[in-house]
């Protein structure tokens, strides 16, 4: 049985040079194992390898992650740009949906503003 998933379903801005990403849980004949979040600044052709911005654990209660880099590197979230983001599931053998649903937001702050967010480059599911 495939994993079924509709992907990413909402982006918030939170400021800061943040965005928060909301899911829906994903189902698999298999338990699901995490869900690896994709950002591309300016392009929505995101489901690449090269586009995975962290594989989160599955957490029963949590569905959504703020996506940010630490303060003191270059911010990855840059202010005034379009990111485009999309969520994939995976479960325990390994396979991972197909879904196609991507949003897109621009992003508010430079990551210089105080903002309740994970503390690594990781996302982290809240």
């Amino acid at each position: 049985m495939a994993v079924t998933f509709a992907g990413v379903k909402t982006l918030q801005s939170v400021g800061g040079g943040c965005i928060k990403a909301y899911w829906r849980h994903a189902s698999s004949e298999f338990p699901i194992e995490s869900y690896d979040v994709y950002i591309r600044p300016n392009n929505s052709d995101v489901f690449l390898s090269a586009y995975v911005w962290a594989s989160l654990p599955y957490r029963s209660e949590g569905t959504s992650a703020i996506l940010r880099t630490e303060s003191d590197a270059s911010t990855f979230l840059r202010n005034d740009i379009t990111y485009y983001v999309g969520v994939r599931a995976k479960d325990i053998t390994g396979l991972h949906d197909i879904n196609t649903y991507i949003k897109a937001m621009k992003v508010v702050g430079d990551g210089s503003a105080p903002v309740e967010a994970p503390d690594r480059k990781i996302a982290k599911a809240v």
